[in-house]
């Protein structure tokens, strides 16, 4: 019994370990993508907000054909 009490418990850990890199990956490619459209990284503090209304009027609209950055509706689509 005590075998598979740590079996499971290994297991919570190594799936929390796991959830915490997607987490991690997922504020990195924020990051990343509000740096493209201009903002400032979340984790300044100093970021976009996620509320859709108030980032559309934020967020520049500049053109991406000729390689600059992506407005919220593309970064929207994208993602």
């Amino acid at each position: 019994m005590a075998k598979w009490m740590q079996m499971a418990e290994e297991d919570n850990v190594k799936r929390k370990e796991i959830e915490e890199k997607g987490k991690q990956k997922k504020l990195e490619v924020k990051d990343f993508l509000l740096m493209q459209m201009g903002g400032l990284p979340v984790e300044s503090g100093q970021g976009i907000n996620n509320n859709h209304s108030s980032t559309a009027s934020i967020a520049p609209t500049i053109n991406t054909k000729k390689g600059k950055a992506m407005n919220m509706e593309e970064l929207r689509i994208n993602k």
